[in-house]
């Protein structure tokens, strides 16, 4: 859909709606991880479910995609964020994740206010990282949506977790969250990927999700020296839309990059190809480089 190829996907707490999300996955033979998500507290009555049922629901889903026998999907432990899940049901589906050898996502740190109210819902811990590594819910395998607002205990607890983020620029413009600070995350060493989170955000492409989140880098570094502050580049944007989301869905294996041995997870692109709508021109003497910054900033707008 729209250029992305590989998507990790958060359902909803239902059963039988996260089964027929797979099933229209595979019939577009999109790669994906999908997760039923996990939601036993605080949380509306009609958008809730008991700790038992999330847990054997959760079950269930994972045993129909491994029964799909389809190589490209495989579910996700999905606790939907620490302030809607209890200490019983985070520390059951951290147990599943490891005995399943399964990736786990969730959000954390996307607006100031949430990591007040979530600091509330426990008071015993110090920062929104703890509560969760206290769970055993930070892995290698384990992704965290947004993480703009990170103090420098969750970051240091994040990268010694070995934790991806993905980065959900459009969604944080739209819903006000603040801005990432991609310079500081990859200077880090961060595993960082992008995603869209829709409907947070408005776009499902993930070349929308490049676009922003070098314009959200450079909004960034507004008022900052340049010899302090470095704005992510094209480069970057194309490094984080591939092998960047390949590493933080630990898929890196597989795909990111075309390197002999991976699979060929990717789009196919004739810039001189006739079309009723051309998106850009290129001309004699451009280079590969230029083509690629045009394609990146202009292509599939009309998806």
């Amino acid at each position: 859909c729209h250029g992305t190829t590989t998507a990790s996907y958060f359902a909803t707490i239902h059963l039988e709606s996260t089964k027929e999300l797979c099933r229209t996955i595979a019939a577009q033979g999109q790669r994906a991880l999908v997760g039923k998500v996990n939601m036993d507290v605080r949380s509306p009555d009609y958008y809730i479910e008991t700790t038992e049922d999330s847990i054997k629901d959760t079950l269930s889903f994972i045993e129909y995609v491994d029964q799909m026998k389809n190589p490209l999907i495989q579910p996700v432990i999905t606790p939907r964020f620490s302030p809607t899940c209890s200490e019983p049901l985070m520390k059951k589906l951290a147990e599943i994740a490891a005995q399943k050898n399964l990736c786990i996502q969730s959000h954390m740190c996307e607006q100031l206010s949430e990591i007040k109210y979530t600091l509330q819902c426990f008071p015993e811990m110090k920062h929104s990282a703890e509560i969760f590594d206290k769970q055993g819910l930070l892995t290698e395998k384990s992704y965290l949506a947004h993480c703009i607002h990170l103090d420098e205990d969750d970051l240091s607890v994040l990268k010694d977790r070995k934790v991806g983020i993905a980065h959900c620029p459009n969604s944080n413009f739209s819903l006000r969250s603040g801005i990432f600070d991609m310079h500081k995350m990859l200077t880090a060493g961060m595993k960082v990927g992008l995603g869209t989170d829709v409907s947070g955000g408005y776009h499902p492409s993930v070349f929308d999700a490049l676009r922003v989140a070098i314009h959200a880098s450079k909004a960034l570094g507004f008022g900052k020296e340049t010899s302090s502050y470095k704005a992510i580049s094209h480069h970057e944007g194309f490094y984080l839309a591939t092998l960047g989301g390949a590493q933080v869905l630990n898929l890196e294996d597989k795909v990111g990059n075309f390197e002999v041995g991976k699979q060929f997870d990717a789009l196919v692109i004739d810039t001189a190809a006739p079309s009723h709508y051309p998106v850009f021109d290129t001309f004699t003497g451009e280079s590969f480089d230029d083509i690629l910054s045009k394609f990146l900033y202009l292509g599939l707008l009309y998806t």
